[in-house]
């Protein structure tokens, strides 16, 4: 059986990242799997010689550090609970691993259970704050609900969840990066793509914007 501390041993620590890539650009980055353990026919864990490990679980995928896996703390009703590293270290090395991994996957949850929320779009304002971005000039007429509903038919979940997320919640394109796992290039390109959709709709309808622009 490999513990943990000889895993750690054998893999060197990563080095300093902003954030950590997507599950397909590990696969494709040319790093190979060291270790791996199959917990059940949804469930498995590997290592990556590089020190990044993937755990999925069904099809949620997680990737974080090997070597941030040290003491693990958890909370019990209203107490808060340190299991220390070194409980873990002579034990098999997926172990301390499948905690962190669940944890990461219930932190991501939690962050798109956020973003679902604030897809109910008929409870925001109608001053509709999305424009702080130079870019965005364009929308500054869509702030009223009549504009907004149109702009909303025009998106598909994903896009709604994503652009009302960046504008109305604040997220940055890092956190919902991470919530969808996929790059932050990605989330910027489909919030770019939202808002050519919303120019179209401003080209379309021109007199609607005159509207909400000379509207006290």
């Amino acid at each position: 059986m490999l513990k943990l501390k000889e895993l750690k041993a054998m893999i060197p620590e990563t080095g300093k990242m902003d954030r950590v890539p997507t599950y397909k650009k590990l696969r494709e980055s040319g790093y190979e799997i060291v270790v791996k353990e199959v917990i059940d026919q949804d469930t498995e864990v590997m290592v990556y010689d590089n020190g990044l490990v993937v755990y999925r679980n069904y099809r949620r995928i997680t990737i974080f550090p090997l070597h941030t896996c040290n003491s693990y703390s958890y909370e019990d009703g209203n107490h808060q609970n340190l299991v220390y590293e070194k409980v873990f270290e002579d034990e098999a090395w997926y172990l301390r691993l499948i905690l962190e991994g669940e944890d990461w996957l219930a932190q991501n949850q939690r962050t798109r259970d956020a973003f679902h929320r604030v897809v109910s779009y008929s409870a925001i304002s109608e001053e509709w704050k999305l424009m702080e971005d130079e870019s965005m000039d364009l929308l500054q007429s869509v702030m009223r609900k009549e504009a907004l509903d149109k702009l909303m038919l025009l998106l598909n979940e994903q896009e709604k969840e994503i652009l009302l997320a960046y504008y109305v919640e604040g997220i940055s394109q890092e956190q919902i990066a991470e919530a969808f796992e996929v790059t932050q290039q990605n989330i910027s390109y489909l919030i770019r793509a939202a808002i050519k959709k919303s120019r179209r709709l401003l080209e379309e309808e021109p007199d609607c914007a005159f509207r909400m622009r000379n509207k006290k």
